[in-house]
């Protein structure tokens, strides 16, 4: 686990999930920013979890102070975001057919 404190932390995981992202999760390489953007927007805590700089992320609202966690689904071809974490149950599902309202509504009640 790695505690996210500098936006070159955050930038690197960025840029290694949009790499992996080619190779193995096409499926959600446009929705992908989003997501990205809306957690620097509306987390005040943000854990990478796995090699590197991690796979999946685990991220604290602003908001409503609740712990999501979010990490690509080899099975479905998603973005699982799962309430409380990694092992939680799955909320929402991403990929590139997930439009931006609908990424903007699930991330504004979070």
């Amino acid at each position: 686990m790695l505690n996210v404190e500098d936006m070159a932390t955050l930038t690197r995981y960025g840029r290694g999930i949009m790499a992996k992202a080619k190779h193995h999760g096409v499926s959600v390489m446009e929705v992908l920013p989003d997501l990205i953007g809306h957690v620097i927007l509306r987390a005040d805590k943000v854990e990478l979890w796995g090699e590197g700089t991690g796979v999946a992320l685990k991220f604290r609202a602003i908001r409503t102070g609740r712990t999501y966690a979010m990490s690509y689904d080899h099975l479905t071809h998603t973005v699982a975001m799962k309430d409380g974490n990694h092992q939680g149950p799955v909320i929402h599902r991403f990929d590139n057919g997930t439009d931006r309202a609908a990424v903007a509504a699930v991330f504004a009640v979070l």
